[in-house]
């Protein structure tokens, strides 16, 4: 039993064994549900929430852009899996498409 010290409602039968798998398994499983609105919304909201920094001019700095891209490409697994309303909100951000596309000749 997990968390025995603890209260009935964060007891488990499962083992730590699973800790690293775990995560990676249910984040897979998401991925792989058809039209995943609950993880569409999260990553909305949090890209929403999100305090990228911005150069002079406004535009997102390349280190920003970068960890947004980081974040959506770990959540759906690569660039293809991402809905087109995530990467319309991606591109709704000053300088992230041309940042974007400066990033997929050099890789």
């Amino acid at each position: 039993m997990l968390n025995t010290k603890k209260g009935p409602a964060v007891q488990a039968l499962r083992a730590q064994a699973d800790k690293i798998t775990y995560p990676k398994e249910m984040l897979k499983t998401l991925r792989e549900q058809e039209n995943n609105n609950a993880l569409n919304e999260r990553v909305s909201t949090a890209l929403s929430n999100y305090d990228y920094d911005v150069d002079s001019t406004g535009k997102i700095t390349s280190e920003s852009a970068k960890m947004l891209w980081d974040y959506v490409t770990t959540i759906y697994n690569d660039a293809e899996n991402t809905p087109n309303e995530i990467m319309a909100q991606l591109n709704s951000v000053k300088g992230f498409s041309e940042w974007l596309d400066e990033y997929n000749k050099d890789a």
